[in-house]
């Protein structure tokens, strides 16, 4: 079964070995579990995680994306090498030179935004009404934010930074299957940060989750007092597993999306270089 391979490393670190064509995980005090490489479709690390150079490059032989994980964001990647998609690549050149890109580009989020919107608010959920009644006055934004602020702020900031940090994983390994080129990935100022974008754009997908989350925690409370909150791992985890449940939902949204994204950079980049005859 292919599988995502959640690693968390805050209490006490890991290290990460090769095993044959496993990876094996070596935590202190109990017995090395072993991953299948062949198996795992990606990895998110949390804290000291401490990788061995082979089982980097076994990672990359498999073409499994590392994302490390803090503070609700993806804020480190090991990205396996593939070779660059030349034709868009050349596209994202000329769009971002386009004298209205920036501003282009941050109202294809919004609107991307609002599209996510949407699709939650027509659940039949006491959420979905939520939105609904929120979107009424057009402002995407702020009905994002005020359905977060639902149900407690503080427990709904906790468990949101820790589905936004594997949101952002997924949607940085699920560019490297588009043929977008690297140019997507924000390695300089000019160009756009694809998975920060994305997952700004997808980040509303995951209310239903965190409404749900959020209401298996309160469960959790103890009678005669609030949740021991000493176990974050366990939380992170619990939030991760949503997460996967709500990935079908993500990837047929991902696929429109994309395809968006790529009308916008062609429009800007003809603008800057007609083609011949148009």
């Amino acid at each position: 079964m292919i599988q995502s391979l959640y690693l968390d490393g805050r209490r006490e670190p890991l290290g990460v070995e090769v095993y044959g064509a496993a990876l094996r995980i070596v935590r202190r005090g109990t017995a090395p579990a072993l991953a299948p490489l062949r198996g795992t479709r990606r990895v998110c690390c949390w804290g000291r995680v401490q990788w061995a150079g082979e089982a980097l490059m076994a990672c990359a032989a498999y073409a499994i994306p590392i994302s490390f994980l803090s503070r609700g964001r993806s804020v480190a990647c090991f990205l396996p090498n593939r070779p660059p998609a030349r034709a868009f690549a050349a596209l994202l050149e000329d769009a971002a030179i386009h004298p209205e890109w920036g501003e282009r580009l941050e109202n294809w989020v919004e609107s991307e935004i609002a599209r996510s919107l949407a699709v939650v608010a027509g659940d039949a959920s006491a959420e979905g009404a939520a939105i609904r009644a929120r979107l009424t006055d057009g402002d995407a934004r702020q009905a994002l934010r005020v359905s977060l602020r639902l149900g407690g702020a503080g427990e709904s900031r906790r468990i949101w930074r820790h589905l936004q940090e594997c949101l952002h994983a997924w949607a940085t390994a699920r560019l490297q299957t588009e043929d977008l080129g690297l140019g997507c990935f924000g390695f300089s100022s000019e160009k756009p940060n694809l998975p920060e974008h994305l997952t700004r754009a997808l980040a509303p997908l995951l209310l239903p989750a965190l409404a749900e989350r959020r209401a298996r925690e309160d469960g959790r409370r103890r009678p005669d007092g609030p949740l021991d909150r000493s176990g974050e791992g366990s939380l992170a985890h619990r939030c991760a597993i949503a997460f996967e449940h709500a990935e079908p939902r993500l990837a047929a949204q991902t696929r429109h999306v994309l395809r968006r994204f790529e009308r916008l950079v062609r429009d800007c980049a003809e603008e800057v270089d007609p083609w011949p005859g148009s």
